[in-house]
């Protein structure tokens, strides 16, 4: 069998689109060939516009047809309505994922046990800086009050 674009290619051979309109709207810009099947002789002739509905009504316009997939959150199955990137069915869903990956950031201990010991130290090891340092500035805070006392 002969490849998408091999088919295309044939069809261009054989019917040039100068000249013509589209055979839904009459329209004679943007011209294009609509293919029902594999097959170089079987397409229509139509604008732009006109392709983009044919699509459209059928769902194929795009990267193809969207998948019904599950959310992430509640479970239900659902059709993403503008993007094939949706993990979520609702708005509420989106508000919970949200939440979610919020608490993961802010909440590491609910993490894995190994990201929660890795981060547990890399917090022992900033709180040292921290102490170390706010322990410098209370000495050198102490210094100036003395020196100022002295004078």
């Amino acid at each position: 069998m002969a490849t998408l674009a091999a088919i295309r290619k044939e069809s261009q051979r054989l019917i040039k689109l100068k000249g013509k309109s589209c055979s839904i709207c009459g329209g004679k810009k943007s011209l294009q060939r609509h293919h029902q099947t594999r097959n170089a002789k079987d397409f229509i002739i139509v604008c732009q516009g006109c392709h983009t509905s044919i699509h459209m009504k059928d769902g194929s316009w795009g990267s193809g047809l969207k998948k019904i997939k599950d959310c992430v959150i509640c479970g239900k199955p659902f059709l993403p309505s503008h993007s094939k990137k949706n993990v979520t069915c609702s708005k509420d869903c989106l508000s919970e994922l949200g939440r979610r990956n919020a608490n993961k950031r802010w909440h590491p201990e609910s993490k894995a046990a190994e990201s929660t010991a890795l981060y547990a130290s890399g917090m022992q090891l900033s709180r040292n800086k921290s102490t170390q340092s706010s322990k410098r500035s209370r000495i050198s805070k102490e210094q100036t009050i003395q020196n100022e006392a002295e004078k």
